[in-house]
């Protein structure tokens, strides 16, 4: 009967344990006149995110196979929050490539009352200083997962878009949020 009780106090917790999901969001950047938008994907495995450009600003298109776990590729972020580090590997206009590793920075978010829909989800607002950016980000509470574009996290829910002022650039959701085989670990 023990041995019964233990596993069902543990079924459970594997279960909640495999938060897999992907979602597809659109990158606008407006600096100085000039305007672009690329897509980026944010594969999730509970503490661990990995986001990767799938359309360069110039159109070119990347091909992702299995994000998590494979390898990485120009401009993109890997995050595992469990040990609060984030790796970025960027690649920018031709120059060699280099990977950054650093900590995952803690931030006091302001979560106000303003509600709105974004790719079907009902979603809350949020705000936070950053250095010289004013960031504001809209999360989904029925979406329990940690994480959001740009390595940023520390909601309790998913970020699904993200504004970045004055710096003019955003993350916005375009696909809801599935769940995907992708995210092995």
């Amino acid at each position: 009967m023990q041995i019964l009780s233990l596993i069902f106090l543990c079924c459970p917790i594997t279960l909640i344990a495999q938060n897999r999901y992907t979602i597809i969001y659109e990158l606008y950047v407006s600096h100085q006149q000039i305007n672009k938008v690329s897509k980026l994907q944010l594969a999730i495995n509970d503490s661990i995110s990995y986001q990767a450009m799938i359309q360069h600003f110039n159109g070119e298109k990347y091909k992702l196979k299995e994000p998590l776990g494979s390898k990485f590729i120009s401009h993109s972020i890997y995050t595992n929050k469990n040990k609060r580090i984030k790796l970025t590997q960027s690649h920018p206009y031709g120059r060699s490539k280099y990977l950054i590793v650093d900590t995952i920075k803690k931030y006091n978010w302001i979560i106000g009352d303003e509600t709105k829909e974004i790719v079907g989800y009902i979603c809350k607002k949020a705000m936070v200083k950053d250095d010289d950016n004013f960031i504001t980000a809209w999360f989904a509470p029925s979406l329990q997962l940690d994480h959001g574009p740009n390595h940023l996290s520390g909601l309790p829910e998913l970020i699904l878009e993200l504004h970045y002022s004055p710096e003019n650039s955003r993350f916005v959701a375009i696909e809801p949020a599935k769940s995907s085989r992708y995210c092995s670990t």
